[in-house]
């Protein structure tokens, strides 16, 4: 395998490579689409927007790389399947923003893509591991985790558009004020345990696990509130907000992708389940996770109308709902219970 000298003389791979560059790539792109954001600059736009292209590019390049050196596909455990949600959501907000024209969808997207890198890059399983019995058939182990993670990342990015209705629907703006410091504090939250698995205090604070992450959740929470109710009004993001026929079409084209993206996940998951298992569906909690998250999706789509004040809202919420549920489903299940899905 091709190797490349860093600074230190420390030899690293070449997929550990891309994976830094894909990380420099959606920082930068991060910066400039912000900048854009807020000043509509047709040149920051431009620098935004390659930045993110290079990002995904990196990424893509990096999961080819991973999967000649460890001739199987890059899905098998935490790690991977985090790189490739990274490099879904970063080609779908490419694909809105870009192809379909609706470029609001660029700069948070980039920031949560940024955000699922970084959480990635520090965490210390990365080594390419022989995989379990269960995952052996790679066809299958392709396809199941593949459709899944392409439909976390719609429905992330349908999350980041109803939050963004809500924000600017009277008599929920403070709601979804606070939905979205919740979403931050949670990904700082998950940062600081992963960078704390890779020292001595993660002996400590492994057996209390979900008390570590609830604390720096509420801590993260009640510092945000107040700095998020200040930059809204030192910014003015109300008026830089899309108007609200456009971002429930983004919440509601975002879920038409990912529903049945997720339903052919819990498809093939099923049928696989009965190759590894012997059984189609046996309510383990990941896949009675998956179901509610489904569910929650289906009734969306059959409550969204593109009409105004509360039928709007309260379909968005149910956006923010199937949202949760999909953390739930991906993080929640593998981090705080055991059981058949939780690979590390």
């Amino acid at each position: 395998m091709l190797h490349v000298v860093c600074l230190r003389r420390r030899p690293i791979s070449a997929a550990e490579l891309l994976l830094r560059l894909s990380l420099c790539a959606h920082l930068a792109a991060a910066f400039a689409l912000g900048a854009w954001f807020f000043r509509r600059g047709l040149a920051l736009w431009r620098l935004g927007a390659g930045f993110l292209v290079l990002g995904v590019a990196f990424q893509a390049a990096f999961a080819v790389a991973r999967w000649a050196a460890g001739g199987r596909p890059p899905l098998a455990n935490t790690f991977e399947s985090l790189v490739f949600l990274a490099l879904s959501a970063g080609a779908l907000t490419a694909w809105l923003a870009l192809v379909r024209g609706w470029r609001s969808i660029a700069p948070p997207g980039a920031l949560v893509v940024l955000a699922i890198t970084v959480l990635a890059a520090l965490m210390e399983n990365r080594g390419i591991e022989p995989l379990p019995p269960a995952l052996r058939h790679r066809l299958w182990l392709a396809v199941h985790v593949a459709l899944c993670m392409l439909s976390y990342a719609a429905f992330l990015l349908a999350y980041l558009a109803a939050l963004a209705l809500l924000a600017g629907t009277p008599g929920h703006a403070a709601a979804a004020r606070a939905a979205a410091v919740l979403t931050a504090a949670g990904v700082l939250a998950a940062v600081g345990l992963v960078a704390a698995s890779r020292t001595e205090a993660w002996a400590l604070v492994r057996p209390r696990l979900p008390e570590a992450a609830l604390g720096l959740t509420v801590v993260g929470l009640a510092g945000g509130l107040p700095l998020a109710g200040w930059l809204e009004r030192r910014a003015g993001l109300g008026g830089l907000l899309p108007e609200a026929a456009r971002l429930e079409a983004m919440a509601r084209r975002s879920v038409e992708l990912g529903l049945p993206l997720l339903t052919a996940g819990i498809a093939t998951g099923s049928y696989w389940a009965s190759i590894a298992w012997g059984r189609y569906w046996g309510w383990d909690d990941k896949e009675t996770a998956s179901l509610v998250t489904w569910l929650v999706f289906v009734a969306y789509l059959h409550a969204a109308r593109a009409g105004d004040g509360p039928r709007r809202a309260a379909s968005a919420w149910l956006v923010v709902a199937g949202f949760w549920c999909a953390v739930l489903t991906y993080f929640g299940v593998s981090y705080l219970r055991s059981g058949l899905h939780s690979y590390g």
